[in-house]
């Protein structure tokens, strides 16, 4: 344990040879965990048309319910359900610890289940047809008159021949159809299934002459991890009828240091057979406070420069250059003998000055693109260039139309331009980093809102200038062309020439003989 505090001293504003040890302590914190597990049982019961398949077992409906919990009691109360819990928990302590709330035991081999005829056609599959009288229905061509009229003359009807009734579609004149609830079996199933599993309820106490504080403090967060930071005794079995309890007696070291540091005296505590870190003072804060400030107030330049000569500090600036790494992973580390508050304050600090050394180039970049293409967005517009390229691809296309799409259209190359802009922007800014820091870094700097300021001034530009080189915003362009012509006044139609009735042969009829 000294050996890794000095490795996390070293090179942070002191050496290893700055930790003084005053005194150690170890001693071991007994715990009991104690398993218990009881078997039971969960069933679930399902109803539906036709029978069951699988092993199952018959009784009477009135008896299903009874005579399925007695048979899931009686599956529940083998002993081999026991052994099973017994192999499990004495398999290893990690598994034996980390059991969970459930365990599940498998499904009972057997199923009850009882048969009940349909109430719809009490077993006989089929059911009266409710579209028909014995199997006849009323002719639809006649309307059970029989007769059919016809240019004053009565003859019989030829779809039922007279008759007046004709046989039923629905169930071919046999009176009955299938029954559907049932799905022409006849009966209804009620089925029930069990499922095995145990209960387990863990239970923590503290042996007689050990710290019950320090019982509560290890098992706070759970008792799983015990398993590997204690030295566990063999399990103690306990079988019972319908279940089974185990024990575990562990012993969990407890290492304890006091130490010095530039006159500041610390202590530390360390828990499990590998040294976890359970309690440690920030030390380091304390030992890097001065630099810190010294960051704060520094130049860009000096501050990166001057971050180079502390290890923790050194970390830090090369998660602001090169790659993104979490605070916590950062800490650790360390052994965490640096807080992570004290990680993101300087990395704030860093990360600030980074952006201002590629400030002032990004707002070059952005100030010389965005006047750039936006004159050049206007200069294709007004010389009719975006026009002819649409006109290319659509001839008919009216010309107010025209107008209002080449606005649109350069808007768009507008904005994708200005996109590209940022990733130029962000890659001039590294550049500037890395010749002001003589650093080969990778991240982007922050670009700040300079790119929303440049987006939106470089957009409005541009559609104020569309709209008075256009002439009108697009729909009144549109309604411009789409409005049709005022038609003109109609003349009237001059009148036919009169028909010279003289002219036309008089035709006498031909003479029927039967007609009189």
């Amino acid at each position: 344990m000294t050996e890794r505090l000095k490795a996390a001293l070293d090179g942070n504003c002191a050496s290893k040879d700055d930790l003084e040890t005053l005194n150690r302590t170890q001693h071991m914190q007994g715990i009991w965990i104690a398993a218990k597990a009881s078997v039971s049982w969960k069933s679930q019961w399902r109803r539906f048309a036709g029978r069951a398949r699988g092993n199952i077992e018959y009784v009477h409906p009135a008896d299903l319910a009874a005579v399925a919990r007695s048979g899931f009691d009686s599956f529940a109360a083998k002993p081999a359900h026991v052994e099973t819990l017994v192999a499990m928990f004495t398999a290893s302590p990690a598994k034996g610890f980390a059991a969970g709330k459930e365990i599940s035991l498998g499904a009972v081999p057997v199923e009850y289940a009882s048969e009940e005829h349909c109430d719809a056609c009490n077993g006989r599959k089929r059911v009266r047809c409710t579209n028909c009288v014995w199997g006849q229905v009323t002719c639809t061509g006649c309307y059970g008159s029989g007769t059919y009229h016809s240019s004053g003359r009565t003859s019989p009807c030829g779809v039922c021949n007279g008759s007046g009734k004709r046989g039923c579609v629905t169930c071919g004149t046999l009176q009955t159809v299938a029954c559907q609830p049932c799905g022409q079996t006849g009966i209804f199933t009620t089925i029930h299934t069990g499922h095995i599993h145990a209960d387990v309820v863990y239970e923590v106490h503290t042996p007689a002459g050990q710290d019950e504080s320090w019982t509560k403090a290890l098992t706070k967060s759970g008792h799983a991890w015990l398993a590997e930071a204690g030295f566990v005794s063999p399990p103690h079995v306990s079988r019972h009828a319908g279940g089974v309890g185990v024990g575990w007696d562990v012993k969990v070291p407890v290492l304890g240091q006091k130490f010095r540091i530039k006159g500041k005296e610390y202590q530390a505590r360390y828990v499990g057979r590998t040294d976890r870190m359970w309690r440690l003072p920030h030390f380091l804060d304390d030992l890097m406070n001065q630099g810190s400030y010294i960051l704060k107030n520094a130049k860009a330049a000096d501050a990166f420069s001057l971050s180079r000569n502390v290890r923790v500090l050194d970390a830090i600036r090369s998660v602001v250059l090169h790659r993104n790494r979490p605070d916590e992973v950062l800490a650790a580390s360390f052994e965490n003998a640096v807080s992570v508050s004290f990680i993101e304050g300087v990395r704030r600090t860093l990360e600030s000055k980074r952006d201002a050394i590629a400030r002032s180039t990004i707002r070059s970049v952005w100030s010389y693109a965005a006047v750039a293409l936006t004159t050049g967005a206007l200069v294709a517009l007004a010389s009719g260039q975006i026009r002819m390229l649409l006109a290319s691809f659509n001839p008919n296309q009216h010309q107010p139309d025209a107008a209002a799409g080449a606005a649109l259209v350069g808007g768009l190359f507008l904005a994708a331009s200005l996109g590209i802009t940022w990733l130029l922007a962000g890659l001039a800014g590294r550049s500037a980093v890395r010749t002001v820091l003589e650093t080969d870094a990778e991240r982007l700097p922050s670009q700040g809102r300079t790119p929303i300021f440049a987006a939106a001034g470089s957009l409005a530009v541009y559609a104020a200038c569309a709209y008075l080189l256009v002439g009108g915003s697009p729909n009144s362009a549109v309604a411009s062309v789409s409005r049709p012509a005022p038609a003109a006044a109609a003349r009237p139609a001059p009148a036919p020439p009169p028909i010279p009735f003289d002219s036309i042969p008089h035709v006498k009829p031909p003479t029927v003989p039967w007609v009189r």
